[in-house]
C-alpha cells in the first residue's frame, strides 16, 4: 500500500498534485531556514568551517561534466565489475 494517497481520491488533478507537493517543500524548506542560528558567533564559525570543508570534499570526488567531445567509446567500456558505468547507464535511460 502506498504512503501517499492518489491525487483523484481528493478530486485533483495530477497538476494539482503536483502544486501541493510543491508547496509542502517550499513549506519545510522555510521552516529548516527559520530554525538555523542567525547569529555568527565564534561556536557557528566552526561548525560552518566543518561544513565547508565537507562540501569541498564532495565536490573534488564529483566527476567532470560530461561535455559532448568528451563522449566517446571508452563511456560504453565494461569495467571490472561486469558493469557499464553510471554515466552511461544514464545516458541509456535519458536516449
Amino acid at each position: 500500500m502506498d504512503d501517499q494517497d492518489a491525487p483523484e481520491i481528493f478530486g485533483m488533478q495530477a497538476s494539482a498534485d503536483i502544486e501541493f507537493r510543491a508547496i509542502e517543500a517550499a513549506e519545510l524548506i522555510a521552516c529548516v531556514l527559520r530554525t538555523e542560528p542567525k547569529s555568527l558567533g565564534d561556536s557557528n564559525r566552526v561548525g560552518f568551517k566543518l561544513i565547508e570543508e565537507r562540501v569541498v570534499k564532495v565536490l573534488r570526488g564529483l566527476p567532470m561534466p560530461l561535455t559532448k567531445e568528451g563522449a566517446g567509446r571508452d563511456l560504453f567500456i565494461v569495467g571490472k565489475d561486469k558493469l557499464l558505468p553510471p554515466t552511461t547507464v544514464f545516458l541509456m535511460h535519458e536516449v
